[in-house]
């Protein structure tokens, strides 16, 4: 029986996610001996000040998808949409059937968390359960946030956090 080849490519500084996702991967590959899934990953670096920085993307470049009988694509960090839709190109060439888990390829597949809904949710639990009424929300700096996750959970925390104070 032919193993079946899956690319998984990755770029992110949340390696919570990323591990979380391989570890899927993982359990997975224990009970289906006849996939293999390869890595390609540029460990997260994104340098926005550095003119030159595809060259850390390089390594998306050694995936000949052709060998490949799909691809997973999670990549939230990716600084150079250049990068993306290029990757993205190469997807569509050789057609094989893929998947984005959290950025947008296109319209191609993709998997993606209502992060609004998810910090009301959470928001409404510590309110709820908790009977919190002094909240606090950390955020990061949302310049970084090419894709609006931070701001939408930022307004979902806000959306019930009100009225609670």
């Amino acid at each position: 029986m032919k193993r079946r080849q899956i690319a998984f490519f990755t770029s992110d500084w949340n390696y919570e996610l990323v591990g979380e996702t391989l570890r899927g991967v993982s359990r997975y590959l224990t009970e289906h001996s006849e996939v293999n899934v390869r890595v390609f990953d540029c460990f997260g670096i994104d340098k926005q000040s550095i003119s030159d920085d595809a060259l850390v993307y390089e390594i998306y470049n050694e995936a000949m998808l052709e060998e490949y009988d799909g691809v997973i694509v999670q990549t939230h960090q990716i600084v150079q949409k250049s990068v993306l839709g290029e990757l993205e190109r190469r997807i569509r060439e050789s057609g094989i059937p893929a998947i984005s888990i959290g950025v947008a390829l296109g319209d191609l597949p993709q998997i993606k968390s209502d992060d609004f809904a998810a910090f009301k949710e959470i928001t409404n639990h510590v309110i709820e359960q908790h009977h919190a009424r002094k909240l606090w929300f950390l955020k990061g700096m949302e310049i970084y946030d090419g894709g609006g996750e931070a701001i939408l959970r930022r307004y979902g925390f806000k959306n019930d956090a009100e009225r609670a104070c």
